[in-house]
């Protein structure tokens, strides 16, 4: 393969990561939301997992964006 094709498999890699991780995060955050709005129990996993993702999705964004080509 070139290095052509290894850069835009590479980024659509990165890319992909950052969309899985964006959704597992959107994910827990609606959980939490929906335990917080219908009084159900939820405990301090649920927000420690939530802002665990967060972290990790915007980690992941910022290696897509830096695995861009001609950056």
């Amino acid at each position: 393969m070139s290095n052509d094709t290894q850069d835009k498999l590479r980024t659509a890699m990165h890319l992909i990561a950052a969309i899985g991780w964006v959704c597992l995060f959107l994910y827990s955050a609606f959980i939490l939301a929906d335990r917080i709005l219908h009084a159900g129990p939820y405990t301090i996993i649920h927000v420690i997992v939530s802002f665990a993702l967060l972290l990790v999705s915007i980690r992941a964004w910022r290696r897509y964006l830096k695995a861009r080509p001609g950056e």
